[in-house]
């Protein structure tokens, strides 16, 4: 027979990456935008890949800091800056109100969601990138937005 505390720990372990963004539901979300990014040759909808509830995605480009995170979320964000502490990573932040309900650091050698070279927000509806290869760049793909993002990017 399972004791009580040891099923509440096998529940709690198999909910854990469901519920939130931790770390294994970021991995895995990163999982799935990047075999969205390979198998879609002309885009990647956001709002069909992660059908959670989020208002916004925001594209952290390397090197932003806190303050500018603050501004284009409209929040202060601490992690912001750390998400894109690396140049070979673009942060990915799916908000809602005023929360992150995900957050992953996605590399941007399999597809750079950073090639409009600032950070911006794209509401849901409009959270659809399409697809360019990097003339300079070999077979790397740009991820660009289907529409650009409305008022210009913040910074």
């Amino acid at each position: 027979m399972i004791r009580p505390a040891a099923l509440l720990t096998l529940v709690a372990a198999w909910l854990a990456p469901l519920s939130g963004c931790g770390p294994s539901r970021a991995r895995m979300l990163e999982g799935e935008i990047a075999q969205a990014v390979q198998t879609s040759p002309g885009h990647v909808d956001f709002a069909t890949l992660y059908p959670a509830a989020w208002d916004r995605v925001c594209i952290l480009t390397p090197g932003i800091t806190r303050d500018q995170v603050k501004r284009l979320l409209g929040f202060g964000y601490s992690a912001g800056p750390y998400l894109v502490a690396r140049t070979d990573v673009a942060g990915l932040v799916f908000v809602r109100g005023g929360d992150v309900v995900a957050a992953v650091r996605y590399p941007r050698a399999d597809g750079d969601f950073t090639a409009a070279g600032r950070s911006y927000c794209l509401p849901r509806a409009r959270a659809v990138f399409r697809g360019e290869t990097a003339p300079d760049a070999g077979d790397r793909r740009l991820l660009l937005p289907a529409q650009p993002p409305a008022g210009g990017a913040r910074p």
